[in-house]
């Protein structure tokens, strides 16, 4: 009662013994961690059982559950088999999805595609599948990204047709430019037109945008930022006419039609965001706003019809493709230095890629933090939406430690104290395997407040047990445990707000890419540890805006202690070297 009294009262001190409530009650992380470990027998025995348990799952991929959207393709295409003739009557009768079809049609011009890609012979070509599945829209662009992730249906599709898996897998790193450079121009031309913008090369090409590295007249380098040729709110906006009727002549059912259907209009509503980069400005200064652990490519200058923006020009190397260095150096570290002279003569901190390696998973984890719990004026924290490889690089600062600066900052997610502090509940109920607490977070996210709430947790809790935390496998993938837990929550009924939906998947990304640095290196960085680390100082910034953090602490406390043995465990996996020099203690 004395450690909850100092809480309540507030204050730094209250942070200092938050921080040591955490590496007591959890029982792995610090000397008195050790220490339970070589003291008490029983609780050695069950943590040595929870962590062999361990060394087996984390070498097992973690299984992903059939989900009622899964395979969409696969289940619309069966659909349309056994119903064609139907199906195309009611279609060919719906007076306004004719016009649609027509007019979209002509619009993306894919008619005169086909034909040309069936007399040209290309019509089982890659790059003219990939021709097409652009041609057809942003939002077939982004289902192939998407798809281009699932393994299963990856090497399905390429056991049926190579060509169209080359395809997809292209969508997601080399879409197409719609413009060549020339007509590139004249856009920049029109957008800033007193600025001498000259295009030097195209730089890379999304579903929806295309950037291009320019010279100012000044001489220095910039990057231009447009819309694809076609993108428009009106080509999105009869897009998805025809994606949702089309879904009503599908589906079994009125009601399984309206689910997907609602689906579908919330993605058109996000893309259709995605249009004007004014938003997009907005986003990029407030990240960039207090940043101490991240830099951000600052956008400078706006077109009046919001479609294309000038931005400062990131430093270092993208992210996506320094870590294809780093396993190449993995692979060949003799050649490196020769292979790679030219990066490392314009970063020269990549000039010791075993350092690079060790410091990475840290930096990214740090980043996290900053961008997942620290407030920034307001009483708001703010994170990158779409932190994926392709969408930050790494450079240095002046003292030599690595930073990461993100471009594309669309897409951000902002979080209050008191989301902040479900989402630190989360996390630390996850860490120790809390399938309860795990299961209280998903429910509330979703905004559920029936009667029977306390009953369907529980119900979820337990397949999340039984499914998740209760198996043997890898539970440090973080995307595909989200994933199930969706799946677990659409049986009853229960689906993510977009808003929480979307920072989750944003904390899933930033996890991703840190669990993918981390296997750079021979000598593993507790990434718990890392993360629970900063929850003092993100909980004195919530203390001073007025929240209070610690009750999202107490249930894992309390958990970790009471089950060390699923406790330590789960921790293991994010945590194997502090782990592992526990138990040789007690030998």
């Amino acid at each position: 009662m004395a450690f909850w009294g100092t809480i309540v009262r507030g204050g730094k001190s209250a942070i200092h013994y938050s921080y040591h409530a955490i590496t007591d009650g959890a029982c792995y992380v610090g000397k008195k961690g050790k220490s339970a470990i070589i003291n008490h027998t029983d609780i050695g025995a069950r943590l040595k059982e929870g962590v062999n348990f361990a060394r087996e799952s984390v070498q097992r991929p973690i299984q992903r559950l059939q989900g009622a959207c899964d395979d969409i393709a696969g289940r619309y295409t069966r659909a349309f088999e056994q119903n064609s003739d139907k199906i195309m009557t009611n279609l060919s009768q719906d007076a306004e999805f004719v016009k649609t079809y027509k007019n979209y049609m002509a619009k993306t011009g894919i008619p005169r595609k086909v034909i040309e890609g069936i007399f040209g012979k290309r019509k089982t070509d890659a790059q003219f599948m990939q021709e097409l599945i652009e041609a057809s829209g942003v939002g077939p662009t982004k289902w192939a990204q998407i798809k281009s992730n699932d393994l299963k249906f990856m090497e399905r599709i390429k056991l049926e047709s190579p060509q169209l898996a080359e395809a997809i897998a292209k969508t997601k790193t080399h879409c197409s430019f719609t413009r060549t450079v020339e007509q590139a121009q004249a856009v920049i031309d029109k957008a800033f037109p007193d600025q001498g913008l000259i295009i030097l090369e195209e730089m890379n090409a999304a579903s929806i945008g295309a950037a291009y590295k320019v010279q100012k007249a000044d001489g220095s380098i910039a990057v231009v930022k447009m819309l694809k040729k076609g993108v428009t709110k009106e080509q999105l906006d009869m897009e998805e006419k025809l994606i949702q009727k089309i879904i009503s002549q599908l589906e079994d059912s009125p009601e399984e039609a309206a689910k997907m259907q609602k689906l579908m209009g919330n993605l058109y509503h996000d893309w259709r965001g995605e249009l004007n980069f004014a938003q997009e400005l907005e986003n990029n200064r407030k990240l960039a706003q207090g940043a101490q652990r991240y830099k951000v490519a600052k956008i400078t200058d706006i077109s009046k019809d919001g479609t294309c923006i000038v931005m400062d020009m990131a430093e270092g190397i993208r992210m996506d493709k320094l870590l294809k260095i780093l396993k190449d150096y993995k692979t060949n570290p003799t050649e490196f230095t020769t292979k790679y002279a030219k990066e490392i003569a314009a970063n020269p901190w990549l000039s010791d890629p075993e350092k690079v390696m060790r410091e990475l998973p840290t930096t990214i984890t740090k980043t996290f933090n900053e961008q997942f719990m620290f407030m920034k004026k307001g009483g708001t924290s703010l994170m990158h939406g779409d932190p994926h490889t392709g969408n930050f690089f790494i450079t240095a600062d002046k003292k030599g430690r690595l930073i990461p600066e993100f471009i594309d900052t669309g897409n951000c997610v902002q979080r209050t104290g008191t989301q902040i502090q479900q989402d630190i509940n989360f996390f630390s109920n996850y860490f120790v395997g809390n399938s309860e607490g795990v299961a209280k977070y998903f429910v509330a996210q979703s905004g559920y407040n029936g009667a029977d709430k306390a009953e369907i947790t529980q119900k979820i809790a337990k397949e999340i047990q039984e499914t998740i935390f209760g198996q043997k496998h890898d539970i440090t993938k973080f995307g595909a445990v989200q994933g199930n837990i969706q799946i677990i929550m659409e049986k009853y009924g229960l689906k993510m707000s977009p808003e929480n939906a979307t920072a989750l998947k944003a904390q899933m990304q930033f996890f991703s890419v840190i669990s993918e640095v981390n296997h750079l290196s021979d000598a593993k960085t507790n990434m718990m540890t890392l993360v629970m680390s900063d929850i003092p100082k993100a909980s004195w910034s919530m203390v001073k805006n007025k929240t209070n953090p610690f009750s999202s602490l107490k249930d894992a406390i309390k958990y970790a202690y009471k089950n060390q043995q699923q406790a330590m465990g789960t921790a293991y996996q994010f945590t194997i070297s502090d782990v592992e020099k526990s138990l040789k203690l007690k030998a």
